[in-house]
């Protein structure tokens, strides 16, 4: 799970999706990545889908994952499972119903699986970048959950 949502955040870097911002959540943390979201008052803060993945991808622990989940709007839960489920849905599980790259434990081929159901043309026409390989069964069909989910902003 941890390798698709940060293949996630680079697709959205590398296709320029969104606004480079996380709606002004601070993800600065000044220890290599480790976050605190033990103390302080979060209640007035709720976090969209796009820092949801960001939160997550910067957690070393459960309870840190439980702490994102606990600060995230309902709506941004369903996004996030949503691309989730889309995502394992087609790189846990090859086109042909067996096991895809990622079930595999094949590194590179589940990066590249992940990518480009995120990039490329969805079936509704949105666009999101290029596939590495445009004849990949599985390109653009993960693009719909994530141009939602970077559109879900931190209230």
């Amino acid at each position: 799970m941890r390798v698709w949502l940060l293949a996630l955040v680079a697709a959205l870097a590398f296709a320029g999706c969104g606004n480079g911002e996380t709606s002004g959540f601070d993800f600065s943390t000044g220890d290599q990545g480790a976050i605190d979201l033990g103390g302080g008052d979060q209640s007035m803060l709720l976090i969209g889908c796009m820092d949801l993945i960001l939160c997550d991808n910067m957690c070393k622990t459960q309870a840190c994952l439980t702490k994102c989940e606990s600060m995230a709007t309902a709506q941004a839960k369903m996004l996030h499972t949503i691309l989730f489920d889309c995502i394992s849905g087609l790189c846990a599980t090859a086109p042909d119903g067996g096991m895809g790259p990622c079930a595999l434990g094949d590194r590179n081929g589940c990066n590249t699986c992940v990518m480009n159901t995120q990039s490329g043309r969805s079936p509704s026409g949105q666009v999101n970048g290029a596939c590495s390989t445009s004849s990949d069964p599985v390109c653009g069909l993960c693009v719909d959950p994530l141009i939602t989910c970077a559109n879900d902003l931190t209230m």
